[in-house]
């Protein structure tokens, strides 16, 4: 588990580290190799892991877009469903260890 959670503080680092709200191509693929090597874990086995692995992919989609964010109350309020997604994530595999 601690493979896959170093692989989550990188996700946290890296929404920390980049600017949002607009197109950020880079940032988007970033996250989606970390999330990619998240689903080869054991941890991703589990359905609610994969759910909220999907969750996050799609909240970073809309996150690094210039438009996506807009009706959804934009970029802050789609940063605080990433961080959120993420503790989500946290709390279920501290709930349920493989």
């Amino acid at each position: 588990m601690n493979h896959f959670l170093s692989l989550l503080d990188e996700l946290e680092q890296l929404i920390t580290n980049n600017s949002y709200g607009w197109n950020n191509r880079q940032a988007v693929e970033a996250a989606r190799r970390l999330t990619g090597r998240m689903r080869s874990y054991p941890e991703a086995a589990d359905p609610d892991v994969r759910e909220k692995i999907g969750c996050l992919e799609n909240w970073l989609s809309i996150l690094y877009s210039q438009r996506k964010h807009v009706p959804w109350g934009g970029a802050e309020r789609i940063l605080a469903l990433v961080r959120h997604s993420c503790t989500a994530l946290r709390h279920h595999l501290a709930a349920h260890p493989s």
